[in-house]
């Protein structure tokens, strides 16, 4: 996926996306002030005055902005029954947009990776995102394909709320929507239909998000509903992020989703996940975790307990290598498993 906004940067007092990147929601191009903070926060052997040569004080951001954003990672996987493991080229994307006043316009176009399907070509060039609106720091409008204001924006699209509810690379949904900032309650309502190619096609329908915020939470609840051809999908998610001492964070959210088809019985699913770690040098994260997929229907369940380490060596390159045991059950057996993946971001 994308390069997203990091969720910890909760501990030093950024609740909202806007504050740092173009996209109200978060995650691709920053601006010069967020790529101020990045240096500040995000560099273990530089800062903002250090962090790249073509970096712009605050005060001066073009109207034209462009970027660069990489990502790849190398996965494992074993159980009793499977044992595998791949590199994932997953993005080289170019952002490019304008941002003017209260107006902005982006899109991101790259290679489609570990994202192409039969018939295509990891090399064929994708338009994989795009949007145009309007924003200032009580609003924020917008229309086109982008991720949608739907819970904790994580980098990690292996988590179950993310998998669970195809927030994933390729599967961004076509969007109109629309956010209200105040100083302690944002609200989000937008309209939504998947894309070909993507495991929403075909599917309409409403979503909303409320928040509430201080300068070190941010907690709130997003619903969506979305129909097809006779099928309804709904999920509620409970979402938490919280910064404590300016060296530890908490992110959990919970996801209950419901999908009915004419002429079966409904499917309910539990998804969720808890991560806290704690920065204990400037760009080093240790971090714990939960992690929860639960099918109510068919009585199966697959636990992960991981540990992990995030790394910003310098600014704009992250380093995220992360262990897991893994616990499936059904009604009748247990199955032990372990899955690790060590992945590299860069935006430039």
């Amino acid at each position: 996926s994308t390069a997203f906004a990091f969720p910890t940067t909760i501990n030093h007092g950024y609740s909202t996306c806007v504050t740092c990147h173009y996209s109200p929601s978060g995650g691709g191009l920053l601006t010069s002030y967020g790529k101020f903070v990045a240096g500040e926060l995000f560099g273990r052997y530089n800062d903002s005055s250090t962090a790249l040569p073509w970096i712009t004080k605050p005060e001066e951001d073009n109207k034209f902005a462009a970027g660069l954003l990489i990502r790849a990672v190398q996965t494992h996987f074993d159980n009793e029954q499977i044992r595998r493991g791949s590199f994932e080229r997953m993005e080289f994307d170019v952002e490019t947009g304008v941002s003017h006043k209260q107006f902005f316009a982006f899109v991101t176009t790259g290679f489609r990776g570990s994202s192409a399907i039969e018939g295509q070509n990891e090399l064929d060039l994708k338009v994989r995102s795009f949007y145009t609106g309007v924003r200032d720091i009580n609003y924020a409008v917008r229309a086109g394909r982008f991720f949608p204001e739907f819970g904790i924006r994580h980098p990690n699209h292996n988590l179950p709320t993310r998998k669970g509810l195809y927030w994933n690379q390729s599967d961004e949904p076509y969007l109109i929507q629309a956010t209200r900032y105040t100083p302690v309650v944002d609200l989000t309502i937008a309209y939504l239909e998947g894309a070909r190619e993507s495991r929403l096609d075909g599917k309409r329908g409403l979503m909303q998000t409320i928040v509430t915020k201080t300068n070190t939470t941010r907690s709130g609840v997003s619903h969506i509903r979305m129909k097809e051809d006779g099928s309804t999908t709904s999920a509620t998610s409970f979402f938490t992020a919280i910064g404590y001492m300016t060296k530890g964070y908490t992110l959990a959210e919970f996801v209950m989703k419901l999908d009915k088809e004419s002429g079966s019985r409904q499917r309910e699913q539990q998804l969720a996940f808890v991560e806290s770690g704690w920065e204990i040098t400037k760009g080093v994260f240790p971090y714990l975790g939960y992690q929860l997929t639960k099918s109510i229907t068919a009585s199966t369940a697959s636990m992960a307990f991981p540990i992990g380490i995030k790394l910003y060596p310098i600014t704009h390159f992250e380093i995220n290598a992360e262990f897991a045991f893994i616990r499936t059950t059904t009604e009748t057996t247990a199955e032990p498993g372990e899955a690790a993946f060590i992945m590299f971001n860069g935006y430039f």
